[in-house]
């Protein structure tokens, strides 16, 4: 893990003291690792590295393998197309050939607040948002 430290503090160019004030520990955790004197970090540290630096990859920081960070990858496709000509049929087709849901039916408010046999008609809803600021909605029916 002594390796893993100090590509981190040459990469971000800082002192094992500053790293630690930065991700929040105590500087002489990192020294006794930049010193020999321990070989691992507790995961309260790695959480804590990973927290202010998102960008680094647990898998290297932890076990050394792989790359210091993340790839902009860093998730797989949902569904790889395994055949390429699968893939090429579904880049080409076009947007006239592919099925459409049908359309709702339009819902007035009255008949999402009041239900279909009331007989009082919403007139105004008002929607307010985190920033002070609302909306006003007025039926028009």
């Amino acid at each position: 893990m002594k390796a893993q430290i100090q590509k981190l503090l040459s990469y971000y160019q800082l002192s094992a003291a500053d790293f630690a004030k930065v991700i929040g520990v105590n500087a002489s955790g990192l020294s006794h690792i930049l010193g020999g004197k321990r070989n691992y970090l507790s995961i309260d540290t790695i959480l804590k590295i990973i927290d202010k630096y998102p960008a680094i990859d647990l898998e290297w920081l932890i076990l050394g393998k792989g790359e210091m960070l993340k790839s902009r990858k860093a998730t797989p496709e949902l569904f790889p197309f395994e055949d390429e000509e699968i893939q090429k049929e579904v880049e080409n087709e076009s947007p006239e050939n592919s099925i459409k849901p049908p359309e709702p039916p339009p819902v007035l408010p009255n008949q999402i607040l009041g239900g279909l046999n009331d007989k009082r008609k919403v007139e105004k809803i008002l929607v307010f948002y985190s920033d002070k600021s609302y909306d006003e909605f007025i039926n028009s029916e």
